[in-house]
């Protein structure tokens, strides 16, 4: 083997061992990161009691040591078929899978609920009034617009 061979396949080697620990060094820090948080659907549904119902999950917050999802069910126009419907939503955040749900609503008319364990609220805004007044505080926004 000629003699400037030899060095150059030593510094090939070299770069390609670095090349690999470098490499080997993100994928263990990428995985640390995802052991806490990782992406996670939160999704929320009903039945509605006319076709034009839609519910929209306006905000995911974490709130102490649990998730909050505030929804609002709207209706879309004044014509709906008269028929109980199927209505969802759902988004995805970065979150512990492990933190639990809770699902605040608004907008519901109708004296009946067939969905999710939720409870309901007059509105977002209500929701966010009572909060400060019980002295409850958001600790990150996951989803939706920054109340805080």
């Amino acid at each position: 083997m000629a003699p400037g061979l030899e060095s150059v396949m030593k510094i090939t080697l070299f770069v390609k061992t670095i090349a690999l620990v470098l490499l080997a060094a993100a994928v263990l820090s990428q995985a640390a990161i995802g052991e806490e948080e990782e992406a996670r659907r939160i999704v929320v549904k009903c039945d509605a009691p006319a076709t034009n119902y839609k519910i929209e999950i306006e905000s995911v917050w974490r709130v102490g040591n649990e998730l909050w999802a505030v929804s609002k069910i709207s209706k879309i126009g004044d014509l709906g078929g008269a028929a109980i419907t199927p209505v969802r939503d759902e988004v995805s955040v970065m979150a512990d899978a492990d933190l639990p749900l809770k699902h605040y609503i608004s907008g519901k008319t109708w004296n009946w609920w067939e969905g999710v364990d939720c409870t309901f609220i007059d509105s977002k805004a209500a929701l966010l009034k009572q909060m400060k007044k019980d002295g409850t505080k958001i600790d990150e926004v996951l989803h939706g617009d920054d109340p805080r």
